[in-house]
């Protein structure tokens, strides 16, 4: 829902600024499911969901994590 050239530009625009792509991915994926049966009406366009950086609620990094600091991470194998 949108339009494809206006998202495109927004999306070069956050990506231009640093926004790390997978953070916009699991936000976009994130507010899919948050919207899942909800009337279209109620549905930001997209171009105005990543100008507004709104993935930004629904994304979070973690904070002084350890995975974050040695850069390993401690899932199992």
């Amino acid at each position: 829902m949108g339009d494809a050239e206006k998202t495109e530009d927004a999306l070069r625009k956050a990506l231009g600024e640093g926004t790390d792509p997978t953070e916009i991915l699991a936000g976009a994926k994130a507010y899919a499911v948050e919207q899942a049966g909800n009337q279209p009406r109620y549905i930001k366009y997209s171009e105005n969901w990543v100008e507004e950086k709104r993935w930004r609620q629904h994304v979070r990094k973690p904070r002084g994590s350890a995975a974050g600091l040695s850069g390993r991470s401690h899932d199992a194998h």
